[in-house]
């Protein structure tokens, strides 16, 4: 099902994954930092178990973050480095077969 939003993909560029990491099958897919791990606590305050996720298929979040640092760096290398940190504050979770409903959150933040 299409979604409504905008969304650009987040995946590392073949060139840049196997530079990451010296061994091709293991390159991670996507930048290191981008995982998001809900615990129990987490799960609980969605409305969600874990036994609801089936590895492998997609979900649809909205978040609101707070913005934690900004980190922007240059070394003789050439190679300037760019961190933003965010603080995920408050989430929703949705089906992936249902996307159009993600923007319909309850304020608990």
């Amino acid at each position: 099902m299409p979604h409504k939003y905008n969304l650009t993909s987040l995946r590392l560029s073949k060139r840049k994954s196997i530079k990451a990491n010296t061994i091709e099958s293991e390159a991670p897919p996507y930048p290191w930092g981008l995982e998001i791990n809900l615990n129990k606590e987490a799960l609980q305050k969605l409305g969600k178990k874990a036994e609801e996720f089936i590895v492998g298929k997609d979900v649809y979040i909205l978040a609101k973050a707070n913005i934690t640092s900004k980190r922007i760096s240059e070394n003789v290398r050439n190679t300037d480095s760019v961190t933003i940190g965010l603080q995920i504050t408050a989430m929703k979770i949705q089906d992936h077969s249902n996307p159009e409903n993600t923007h319909k959150t309850k304020k608990s933040y």
